[in-house]
């Protein structure tokens, strides 16, 4: 039986376009989950500012950012979610996340991103 580990909906406030957002760690319960394994993502976008657009998540093994684990285009319009399964990516360390947005849509948008992640033995 598979035992999935509770992941934050994490906030990702007022990103303009073309633009990269801070490093974020994925967390639960705003703790670095340090193991398991990555099978998916959500992201959602704010109502405001509505063209369609694709925001770019990159995951990275570490916080350096020197082993990108995987990246995915989700296409979005206002209000919408987007979301991707993979492949089991293991995880042993805290792992760190950014999300660019495509350029398109036209002003700043709110973001939320939660993984999905497999605890492990």
């Amino acid at each position: 039986m598979a035992i999935w580990t509770p992941v934050d909906r994490e906030a990702l406030g007022a990103i303009a376009d073309a633009t990269t957002s801070a490093d974020k760690t994925i967390n639960c319960s705003g703790v670095a989950i340090t193991s398991g394994e990555l099978r998916g993502l959500v992201v959602t976008t704010s109502a405001s500012n509505g063209a369609g657009h694709a925001a770019k998540v990159k995951v990275y093994s570490e916080a350096a950012k020197t082993n990108l684990l995987y990246e995915v285009d989700i296409s979005l319009a206002a209000g919408t979610s987007g979301s991707d399964t993979i492949s089991p990516i293991p995880l042993f360390e805290a792992a760190t996340y950014t999300l660019t947005t495509s350029g398109a849509g036209g002003g700043t948008k709110d973001y939320w991103v939660r993984f999905f992640i497999k605890a492990t033995d």
